[in-house]
């Protein structure tokens, strides 16, 4: 193997654990967000999980919006109680708004909330809950989401993510594919190390996703999964060097 195989194919590695860095501390911050926002201000069970839709981040600039439909899918008149809570500034200052709504039969309630960067505890995440109390035959509803606050003034928060969720898949495609092509392999050690790397990428942008998702814990059992096959071929292939 000349230099310059050599170094295109240390190039692709650094270039493919670039993306492998990047994607997980990327999983890593949204599920760390949706962890947090469970955690926050808890005691309500709900019977079903209200519709609920957040951003999974805004920018210093931005006001994010946060939206609830309720359904009263019977023929009478439902009146029930509910009860939102947001960070105001941090933890311990909580923003609620309790409210009595009534919704006639067959119909949709819309709810909207705005947010913004002064809402964000610890300045990083804004956390939100909202309960819906049972009345029948409307049963308990409640949901709850995080929402990072990313020191950006220029872009939102949906582009930035979406920015480096384009950097990591560009990373671990040509990296890996740079790192293949410029490294001597047998048959059948190509195939083996082709697929490894197809795998590790494929794991880890379903980690992005489950984050993406709302499922933290799912997520979190896939970060430490990806984490360390990403050690294991670091180690090996620093031995190797």
């Amino acid at each position: 193997m000349n230099i310059s195989q050599q170094q295109k194919s240390r190039l692709g590695m650094g270039i493919y654990i670039f993306g492998m860095v990047a994607g997980l501390l990327l999983a890593l911050f949204l599920a760390w967000a949706d962890l947090e926002a469970s955690l926050f201000n808890t005691g309500l069970e709900a019977d079903q999980k209200l519709s609920l839709i957040c951003p999974l981040a805004i920018t210093t600039n931005q006001q994010g919006r946060i939206t609830a439909t309720i359904y009263n899918d019977s023929a009478r008149n439902v009146k029930t109680l509910l009860q939102v809570s947001q960070t105001e500034g941090s933890v311990i200052m909580i923003k609620r708004d309790n409210r009595q709504i009534e919704i006639g039969p067959g119909q949709v309630y819309p709810l909207e909330w705005l947010v913004g960067a002064s809402d964000a505890a610890w300045g990083r995440l804004i956390l939100f809950r909202v309960f819906v109390i049972a009345s029948s035959p409307l049963p308990a509803l409640g949901n709850y989401c995080g929402i990072l606050l990313i020191n950006c003034p220029f872009l939102t928060g949906n582009q930035l993510l979406g920015a480096g969720l384009a950097v990591v898949l560009v990373a671990l495609f040509l990296g890996g594919r740079l790192w293949l092509q410029n490294t001597p392999h047998r048959p059948l050690d190509f195939e083996k190390n082709r697929r490894l790397i197809v795998v590790i990428a494929v794991l880890l942008i379903l980690n992005i996703f489950l984050a993406i998702f709302g499922d933290w814990l799912m997520a979190g059992g896939m970060f430490i999964l990806n984490f360390l096959l990403g050690l294991v071929i670091l180690v090996y292939q620093v031995n190797r060097l």
